[in-house]
């Protein structure tokens, strides 16, 4: 029903993803307590300035510098300028690893990761002596992520 003021208030706000709800009287307060994190609010950016940044936020850094490194190599190789060439690709060498670094880090904090392996050459693919799929399983590539929904409750 709608409210004597003719809009609607919000209440509460539900948020699923996965197999996790949470139904809290904000969005923020209900993605932390989905996503077991939490999540900085938009009114105040420089809330969290000081603190140290995640695991996850430096893999994404690291893989942003590893794009922006690839893309100048090439230019440089393009253009035969081998000196910036050999820069960018220290430049990207040290952003892979960060991102290695990274994602270990992450690996070691959550059983859902399994840690990336050292470094060393993909082992030659072997044929495959499994049975092939029933026609009514799908595919393990076909299954679907969870999805995200948010809803919002207005007042009663």
């Amino acid at each position: 029903r709608a409210s004597q003021d003719g809009y609607p208030l919000l209440q509460r706000v539900l948020v699923s993803f996965g197999t996790e709800v949470a139904f809290e009287r904000n969005l923020s307060d209900a993605l932390a307590k989905v996503l077991g994190a939490s999540v900085s609010s938009e009114d105040d950016p420089d809330k969290d300035k000081d603190k140290e940044t995640t695991a996850e936020q430096r893999l994404t850094k690291a893989l942003a510098d590893a794009d922006a490194a690839l893309k100048a190599s090439e230019e440089a190789l393009a253009e035969g300028d081998f000196a910036a060439y050999g820069e960018a690709q220290d430049d990207l060498r040290d952003a892979v690893d960060r991102a290695i670094e990274a994602q270990r880090q992450i690996a070691r904090t959550t059983d859902e990761v399994e840690p990336l392996p050292e470094t060393s050459p993909a082992p030659e693919e072997s044929p495959s002596a499994e049975a092939p799929l029933d026609a009514g399983t799908p595919a393990p590539d076909a299954v679907p992520a969870p999805e995200a929904s948010v809803s919002v409750a207005p007042a009663a």
